[in-house]
């Protein structure tokens, strides 16, 4: 569906502004994400609790309209308009500070999962100074991943970006290719979930993902599954938005109608059919042929019906 244009002029044009001022100027609480693909480091200092990192990097953020527009059809973040910025600093300087979780002394009063929370925060901060080592030693960069910065630009560049991030050991694929051949690749799905601790029980202890990230996100977490097999592979997102009016709307529409949100391989699907049924795992449908490929449908139970397919040996 096309965004509002009236809208997405807006906020093209404000864009445009924040681009091309004469003087450096933040872009202040209208970036909610930024994501820097470091190409070389040139300098890294390391602290106990601050990393600030000279070089070369190209950079997306995302900026959000800081009010609920329910007209608005276009692209959004939590019901609110939103447009993806592509830019580039040549010698930049970004500062990661150590974000600092909310301490609640009152054990009474702490969410659940809070101490694992704090254990895998500081073990997300250990992991970036590593990644950091890695810079400063020479080796392949990783990525840095910021929520909320300050954005520094001069003319068209990005010169400085300043928050809260975490810095990632680099894998194969996050660090861009100086050159103009397409480099896009899957690092990240996602199936929208409305009950993210029954959710990671059922995609870990049934299907059987091993879980990659775990990060405290405000009053949600920030949660991802990997294969065993691939622990570097693509990531699949629990997203915890299933009860958005949207979102909600989008997955009843497919499960009424019997349609597969995602759809994930399978070595041999009848072996696998079988696995899941002892483990109580609610099937649409048994494994039947397509011709190219086998594939049966399970309930997540989440509201999401997923599809595992198993692929064919060409028939003469």
């Amino acid at each position: 569906m096309l965004p509002n244009k009236s809208l997405m002029k807006m906020l093209m044009r404000s864009i445009a502004v924040l681009f091309f001022c004469v003087v450096a100027m933040p872009l202040g609480q209208a970036v909610s994400d930024t994501d820097v693909y470091l190409i070389k480091a040139e300098r890294v200092t390391i602290e106990e609790e601050k990393i600030t990192i000279v070089g070369s990097a190209r950079l997306k953020m995302v900026v959000i309209k800081d009010d609920h527009d329910p007209a608005y059809k276009g692209h959004q973040i939590w019901g609110r308009p939103a447009a993806w910025v592509f830019a580039k600093a040549d010698k930049g300087t970004f500062v990661i500070h150590k974000p600092k979780p909310r301490i609640i002394k009152n054990k009474k009063l702490r969410p659940k999962n809070y101490e694992l929370g704090l254990k895998n925060l500081e073990k997300a901060w250990q992991s970036s100074i590593q990644a950091a080592k890695d810079a400063q030693a020479g080796k392949p960069v990783g990525r840095i991943g910021y929520y909320k910065p300050s954005v520094t630009i001069k003319g068209n560049m990005v010169t400085a970006i300043e928050g809260k991030a975490y810095m990632f050991i680099n894998r194969d694929g996050d660090t861009p290719k100086a050159q103009s051949a397409p480099n896009v690749r899957i690092k990240l799905e996602s199936v929208f979930v409305t009950d993210l601790d029954k959710a990671l029980a059922f995609y870990t202890g049934k299907l059987g993902f091993v879980k990659k990230q775990d990060i405290p996100m405000g009053e949600t977490r920030f949660v991802t599954v990997v294969s065993p097999e691939e622990p570097n592979g693509t990531e699949l997102m629990l997203e915890p938005n299933g009860e958005h009016p949207a979102t909600k709307a989008f997955k009843t529409a497919l499960y009424k109608e019997g349609i597969p949100l995602t759809a994930f391989w399978v070595e041999d699907i009848q072996a696998e059919y079988k696995r899941l049924k002892e483990l109580g795992v609610e099937f649409r449908s048994k494994p039947q042929d397509y011709g190219p490929s086998t594939a049966a449908i399970l309930d997540d139970t989440n509201g999401n019906l997923i599809m595992i397919y198993q692929e064919n040996e060409p028939k003469n």
